[in-house]
């Protein structure tokens, strides 16, 4: 399960780092949880909602939420799952301890999860400067100085 927090506004970025995180963890396990606050008003058409949801449905998922998740209306918080995982029993949204309500959902797992963690570190690669890597693959020892053998780039 994962939870985490989208600062205040909407920017090319988000979703960027959103493929980012979906490329990792959709293709490591098998079934997850995401919960999220995005901070994207899912509930109304808009370019940015038809790109989220778009990426959703590249990687086969699902957002649950649908209802207001905050005090002045709007999809906000998410919880995101592989579309073919269907242990979301209810889902409801209590008043909250800030402007945005609290969003419980009861899980009912078809086995007893694994009580571990398990960190997952990747490199953001969209944001790479292709022309400042293009210029440092040139400039490398591999280009100016190229080894004979194979042996010799062994060593």
């Amino acid at each position: 399960m994962l939870c985490s927090y989208c600062p205040l506004g909407i920017t090319s970025s988000i979703f960027v780092n959103v493929l980012d995180l979906l490329e990792n963890v959709a293709t490591i396990h098998t079934d997850f949880c995401i919960f999220h606050d995005f901070n994207l008003h899912l509930d109304t058409q808009s370019t940015a909602t038809s790109t989220f949801n778009d990426i959703l449905a590249s990687f086969d998922l699902k957002q649950h939420v649908s209802f207001s998740t905050h005090i002045h209306g709007h999809w906000l918080d998410l919880l995101i799952t592989r579309s073919t995982m269907h242990y979301i029993h209810t889902l409801t949204a209590t008043d909250g301890l800030s402007d945005h309500f609290t969003v419980i959902a009861e899980i009912q797992f078809k086995d007893n999860p694994v009580d571990s963690k398990c960190n997952i570190l990747y490199r953001y690669t969209h944001s790479i400067d292709i022309l400042a890597f293009n210029d440092d693959i040139v400039k490398s020892e591999l280009i100016t100085n190229p080894k004979a053998d194979l042996s010799q780039l062994c060593e």
